[in-house]
């Protein structure tokens, strides 16, 4: 396939691929051959940027051996997710492409997915994000998406969107950042992730301030693009089945909810209310069979 500018002129555009990895290297191979699957050589030019946290699974040499020309940043094992994707981006943001995709290496994309996106967000000048909606294989459901903020003083409690299933798009007012596609337009005028991220958070904190500061519209697939599963609930902060000290300790871990983490994000997107929200999921692992909020 061959993606057109609004000029009507044929061009490939440039994708730089931001993929952050840690010890799972057999899921993050079958990720990256999905992309590869879905990028013939008529879509656009693919630059792979992987950042690996240490893996000792030998992931770092596994996706170089698939894919010789990625470019790969080593971590130390303290980035997680936020962490390496900011790292990435900035990598990326380098050569200035005309695009850039956020992937997890739990997604598996189907083959349409990067026309799908281009479709989305065709300008590489425009302020279009496109957002993949996944499937979870195990149960067909959705599972990430595009999401719509309450119109209400509950600003920062988020529903999923759900693939339309017709040929018309969506909006949003973020996204989880499992399969996303920014257009340089976009890049340039929000940039990275925050540094005050470790792990989670990042991704809806970059789509709010896209879309609430900037003016970026927020396009979801109205068809799913890729699977990816579902976090659980079990053996995580929300779990009410684990002890209170078992909750805590996940809550205060980096893939929980980290108070500075946590209280900047509502600070900065929960509006004059935000105080309420910003402690509610602490008082609330307190109480017995109450599930915290949180985002995700």
């Amino acid at each position: 396939m061959r993606v057109d500018s609004r000029e009507g002129c044929g061009f490939l555009p440039t994708v730089a691929v931001v993929l952050a990895t840690h010890n799972r290297r057999s899921t993050t191979l079958r990720c990256l051959e999905s992309l590869l699957d879905s990028a013939d050589a008529d879509s656009c030019r693919l630059r792979v940027i992987h950042v690996d946290d240490a893996s000792p699974d030998g992931t770092a040499e596994a996706v170089l051996s698939l894919i010789p020309e990625a470019q790969q940043i080593l971590g130390d094992g303290s980035l997680y997710w936020a962490g390496a994707m900011r790292l990435g981006l900035a990598r990326a943001y380098e050569s200035q492409p005309d695009y850039v995709l956020w992937l997890n290496d739990d997604v598996v994309l189907r083959e349409s997915a990067l026309h799908s996106l281009l479709t989305l967000s065709p300008d590489p000048e425009g302020h279009t994000i496109a957002v993949a909606a996944m499937r979870d294989p195990s149960t067909g459901a959705c599972s990430y998406s595009a999401v719509r903020a309450q119109r209400s003083w509950r600003r920062t409690v988020f529903t999923p969107i759900e693939p339309s299933n017709t040929e018309h798009w969506t909006s949003g007012d973020t996204m989880n950042g499992n399969l996303v596609l920014v257009p340089r337009g976009v890049y340039e005028r929000v940039g990275g992730f925050d540094p005050v991220f470790r792990h989670g958070m990042a991704d809806f904190d970059y789509g709010l301030r896209a879309t609430r500061r900037h003016g970026v519209t927020v396009r979801v697939s109205p068809e799913f693009l890729g699977d990816c599963a579902q976090n659980k609930l079990s053996e995580s902060f929300r779990d009410p089945t684990l002890s209170l000290r078992a909750r805590w300790a996940l809550m205060m871990s980096p893939k929980g909810l980290p108070p500075r983490q946590w209280i900047h994000f509502q600070r900065q997107h929960g509006g004059p209310t935000w105080v309420i929200p910003a402690f509610a999921p602490y008082l609330q692992v307190l109480l017995p069979h109450r599930r915290p909020s949180g985002i995700g």
